[in-house]
């Protein structure tokens, strides 16, 4: 069984995992986006910089994606994992939608992303906005450009997930978790 915790930038998925995973659940340790920046040797800043390269970015963190996580899919053990597929197409359109060059690729890449959000069992939406992204020299900050991605990556995800989807607005991670655990117990009842 493979759970998402989706959100946007900052909105308190890595520190949800600890705690799960201080709970003694399973927690994949991907970081999809920093590995990709590592080998690459490039900042998110210069990939944004040339579309090519934003394609190509986004390309990797799919496959890269893909290949971490589809093994535990179908697993008896429940696995959390970070971001789900439609956190990622939320990125990819935000800086190429408005390219039209791109446009049969993002198609493309939205239908991948939307089979490809089904191997989840559940995917548990950390609402955004409830305190201020800091800038960590990765993931954008500004407030205006937070609230755009979390919008649009909500209504996706809760438009596209095909099972138990359930949003966690609530601060502190300890009652985040205490969520998760009680929509787990509900998930395996079914």
């Amino acid at each position: 069984m493979l759970i998402a915790i989706s959100g946007s930038q900052g909105c308190g998925k890595s520190s949800l995992l600890n705690e799960l995973q201080n709970r003694g659940y399973n927690v994949l340790q991907y970081k999809t986006a920093r590995s990709v920046l590592t080998n690459w040797n490039m900042t998110l800043e210069q990939i944004y910089q040339n579309s090519d390269s934003i394609q190509e970015f986004q390309s990797q963190l799919l496959a890269r994606k893909l290949a971490d996580e589809a093994q535990y899919a179908n697993s008896e053990q429940i696995y959390f994992t970070e971001r789900s597929y439609i956190d990622l197409l939320t990125y990819t359109i935000s800086h190429l939608g408005n390219k039209n060059r791109y446009s049969d690729w993002i198609n493309a890449y939205f239908s991948l992303c939307i089979i490809y959000q089904k191997l989840y069992s559940s995917v548990m939406y950390i609402e955004g906005g409830l305190f201020d992204v800091h800038h960590d020299g990765i993931r954008p900050s500004n407030n205006h450009y937070c609230q755009m991605i979390d919008l649009h990556m909500k209504y996706n995800t809760q438009k596209h997930t095909a099972r138990n989807f359930s949003i966690i607005d609530m601060d502190g991670v300890n009652l985040r978790a205490d969520f998760v655990q009680t929509q787990l117990t509900k998930i395996i009842g079914e």
